[in-house]
């Protein structure tokens, strides 16, 4: 696969990770907890969320290992799996925002955004409408209820502000939102010019906005924080590659960008084969949804 030069020392790595954590034994762990609130009746304890979420951590460190080894089939399974589970977690956390009117603790900087893309990214128009309008509800709710700069939770003006708005435009959805700060140029150029129909106007953004997403994806330490931390948001840079995807929805041209960041894993992401969903996911949905009548 073709990789950028500041992720070949993510191969050894998240071969390593994946080998202590089959090891330990903690996905099974995790699994079985799982399935222990799920055979409880009534509605399903927010804790599956906590196991839900790290077991999904493990499938996005099995997708950019995959990616890694050009295992497609098993690149499927994982990178699905990573985005589904992402995007109804981040469903889930919408429920508990609306319940809770009065509580500004969502959304996540940097990670529900790319939570609220990624079935985007898969071409699941549905899932991801809703998903956006979700991520849209609670970044409306932060700005209104935290009223103080410090106490904002959508505090810098990068990807989660380029999302929101760029989501906002591909599915009609309207929002008086307003980011602290003018959202940085290398993501407004982009947001100006996605739909653009001249080649080398799109590539150069796209490859600007692709160096800035580079500059920070570093693993955050102590109180400096990065917006791209996972490896995943690292390997696959989902608010890049969402950009592709509604192009391809609006029958736009599918215009190389001319970095290997983005046309690597687009390459192989655009054409991904199908698979199966996951047992664990369905079974939380579906416990969801009977659940809590908020979820969407």
């Amino acid at each position: 696969m073709q990789l950028h030069l500041s992720l070949k020392s993510l191969i050894p790595e998240c071969m390593q990770w994946l080998d202590r954590a089959r090891t330990s034994g903690d996905v099974d762990r995790y699994t079985s907890a799982m399935e222990d609130h799920l055979a409880v009746a009534g509605r399903l304890s927010p804790k599956v969320g906590i196991q839900l979420g790290r077991i999904s951590h493990f499938w996005s460190v099995a997708a950019c290992d995959a990616y890694f080894r050009a295992d497609l089939n098993e690149l499927a399974c994982f990178f699905r799996w990573t985005i589904e589970s992402r995007a109804l977690l981040l469903r889930w956390d919408a429920v508990h925002s609306q319940l809770r009117p009065q509580l500004g603790k969502w959304p996540q900087e940097y990670s529900d955004s790319l939570r609220a893309a990624g079935p985007t990214v898969l071409s699941h128009w549905d899932i991801g409408k809703m998903s956006a309008q979700r991520y849209l509800e609670m970044v409306e709710k932060d700005a209104r209820l935290n009223l103080f700069p410090q106490s904002r939770r959508i505090a810098h003006n990068t990807h989660d502000v380029f999302l929101t708005f760029l989501l906002c435009d591909a599915y009609a959805l309207s929002t008086l939102f307003e980011p602290r700060k003018p959202l940085i140029a290398a993501y407004q150029g982009l947001l100006d010019n996605w739909k653009t129909q001249d080649q080398n106007t799109f590539a150069h953004h796209m490859r600007q906005a692709a160096e800035f997403h580079i500059s920070r994806s570093k693993y955050s330490r102590g109180s400096k924080s990065y917006e791209f931390d996972y490896d995943f948001d690292r390997v696959f840079p989902i608010e890049l590659l969402a950009v592709l995807a509604l192009r391809r929805r609006g029958n736009l041209a599918d215009f190389p960008t001319g970095h290997v960041l983005i046309d690597g894993p687009w390459s192989v992401l655009k054409d991904l084969p199908c698979a199966e969903p996951h047992s664990l996911i369905a079974a939380v949905l579906k416990r969801i949804k009977s659940g809590y009548p908020q979820f969407l």
